[in-house]
């Protein structure tokens, strides 16, 4: 036996944002297009929750190498973890923790302040890197929309 749902007058077109297909997966050119006109953060302020994720995970990208090499290897060093500082694999998890914060606060700053026109998203994103952890570790990376201004 089949249950029929019924279904209200809601079309298709209504169901469905054409912004951001769900079936065309968001990569890293995008975002670098997005970035380069001037549309990231307007981008991911409007996105639905898929296309956000997916976006997000495309920052991700970006910026984990950079994270890691700028912010985690040195960190590390200066910790004395000899290991941690070899590579992803080889963080410790309290080590790892920490990376994937830092990594998360240049994701949201990055989705959150492109909102001009930026040629070369890597490179600013490089520059951003201090910027993004410090505001996050100043009020914690559990609640990084409420990041305080000017503080």
């Amino acid at each position: 036996m089949t249950d029929h749902f019924p279904v209200d007058d809601i079309g298709e077109d209504e169901l469905l944002d054409t912004t951001f297909p769900s079936a065309r997966p968001i990569g890293v050119a995008d975002v670098r297009q997005l970035a380069r006109d001037g549309r990231l953060a307007v981008s991911a302020a409007a996105a639905p929750p898929g296309a956000l994720a997916r976006l997000r995970g495309a920052v991700y990208r970006v910026a984990w190498p950079l994270v890691f090499a700028r912010i985690t290897k040195p960190l590390e060093r200066q910790r004395r973890h000899p290991d941690c500082a070899r590579g992803l694999e080889w963080l410790r998890p309290d080590c790892l923790d920490r990376f994937h914060d830092d990594v998360e606060a240049v994701v949201e700053h990055a989705l959150r302040r492109a909102t001009d026109p930026i040629e070369n998203f890597d490179g600013w994103l490089a520059t951003r890197l201090s910027p993004a952890t410090v505001d996050a570790h100043r009020c914690g990376v559990d609640h990084p929309a409420e990041m305080p201004r000017n503080a």
